[in-house]
């Protein structure tokens, strides 16, 4: 059975505004089974346009890495300046 995959990652400072966000579907593998009760809730089957145009999972884990490292990276240089 297939269900929805999401990575979804909000990064806040100290004071809890939001400084970045990474939020993208996972491409379910081309043998996944559908289950209609497993997507009735929410609506994203098979041919939803965000599914269709999502990537698999060893694409979109890397590029959720680096973009976390670089925010973070970046937030350390500000906190230095300071």
């Amino acid at each position: 059975m297939c269900g929805l995959s999401q990575i979804s990652v909000i990064i806040l400072d100290a004071d809890l505004n939001q400084m970045g966000q990474f939020n993208e579907f996972i491409k379910p593998p081309k043998n996944a089974i559908w289950c209609e009760q497993a997507w009735a809730s929410h609506k994203y089957h098979k041919e939803h346009p965000s599914i269709v145009a999502a990537q698999p999972i060893d694409l979109v884990w890397p590029r959720m890495v680096r973009g976390s490292q670089r925010l973070s990276l970046w937030l350390l240089c500000l906190h230095r300046k300071i």
